[in-house]
């Protein structure tokens, strides 16, 4: 079954070991951790370890979602990469809208899906780490209107940030893309302005950015730096290629 099953309100869920023995070293897994139905108004999910369970490790489709900080999801609190910790599915599906909520300082490790698979996205995420998922560290998949402050894209076994989300409007700024699987960053159908960040080492192109599907009209890319180090073009435009290093 699952650990925490909600259909209702409740107001803050805070400082639970869910899918993890007591010591937090083997997994002690629930069908899902956290699951939501559509009526829950639940205000805040903070500093929980939600890790080692056999679907979503939060599974959330609630009115709107919650403050969501501190959390340690498909690890640890001592940041253990251990894919044996890691919720099966993704770390963090979130059916609903994530608007203007405190989104921040949380660790995605180890998930056997995307860290975040989110349908949309209005607000900031920042200071969180998408470390060793199996498949992206983070996916948006319908509408996305906000920013990625601070946070670090890494080792992830596809993109570290995937976005297909039409119209969307993204925000980058000062964020981490290092040893991702095959890309760093991608987005298509949407408008950004990608900043003080840095790729490293990903296996495949560090940043592609399609173009030709509704015709962008706004980017900026400012102050990132594109090592060498990646596998392929440094950074990628559908309509426009970089040429190859």
């Amino acid at each position: 079954g699952n650990d925490i099953g909600i259909d209702g309100d409740v107001i803050v869920i805070e400082d639970n070991i869910i899918g993890l023995s007591k010591d937090q070293k083997q997994a002690m897994p629930n069908g899902t951790g956290i699951i939501s139905g559509k009526y829950v108004a639940t205000k805040k999910i903070i500093n929980n370890v939600i890790a080692g369970n056999i679907n979503n490790g939060v599974s959330y489709n609630g009115h709107t979602f919650p403050e969501f900080t501190n959390n340690y999801v498909g690890t640890n609190r001592y940041l253990d990469i251990n894919p044996s910790l890691g919720n099966g599915e993704n770390g963090l599906y979130v059916g609903s809208d994530i608007v203007n909520c405190n989104f921040s300082n949380n660790h995605f490790m180890n998930n056997g899906g995307a860290g975040l698979y989110a349908t949309v996205v209005r607000g900031t995420i920042e200071n969180c780490s998408f470390i060793n998922n199996k498949k992206e560290g983070v996916r948006v998949t319908w509408s996305f209107s906000g920013v990625f402050k601070k946070c670090n894209f890494e080792g992830n076994e596809k993109e570290g940030l995937y976005s297909d989300a039409s119209g969307s409007t993204y925000v980058v700024d000062s964020c981490d893309f290092s040893r991702n699987g095959t890309y760093g960053l991608y987005m298509s159908q949407c408008n950004f302005d990608l900043t003080n960040s840095t790729f490293d080492s990903n296996k495949g192109t560090a940043f592609v950015y399609d173009i030709t599907k509704y015709n962008n009209t706004t980017s900026l890319l400012s102050d990132n730096k594109f090592l060498r180090t990646n596998k392929a073009y440094p950074a990628y435009s559908t309509t426009n290629p970089y040429p190859a290093p």
